[in-house]
């Protein structure tokens, strides 16, 4: 394998992990139970009979790998939230467009 397509492989690893932390942060901010992501993990690596390990020409990382990777973002991820307070918010209605526009306010740290 060249090294310039290992490093493709290198990079599309890292993406995958990224893409399971912005998930995994999308359903803890949603309100689900902060290990949703690792058992829907464990159940489609059983399901589809997924590698364990990470081979060195997958675009994917293994099983073991994605897991811990993602166990290791959630659980500092779930300190970060318990620090964050409650959105405020408001709503403007333009009746010439006829559009309602949600208006997140500045989220303040404690």
């Amino acid at each position: 394998m060249k090294k310039k397509d290992l490093f493709k492989k290198l990079l599309s690893r890292e993406s995958e992990t990224k893409a399971d932390q912005n998930g995994a942060r999308m359903i803890i901010n949603a309100g689900y139970p902060k290990d949703t992501c690792l058992k829907n993990l464990t159940f489609l690596s059983k399901k589809n009979y997924t590698d364990a390990h990470t081979e060195l020409k997958s675009t994917h990382p293994g099983h073991l790998e994605r897991y811990k990777s993602l166990k290791t973002f959630i659980d500092s991820h779930d300190k970060e939230v318990k620090t964050l307070k409650p959105y405020k918010w408001s709503w403007k209605y333009n009746r010439k467009q006829n559009t309602l526009t949600f208006l997140p306010q500045k989220q303040v740290h404690d």
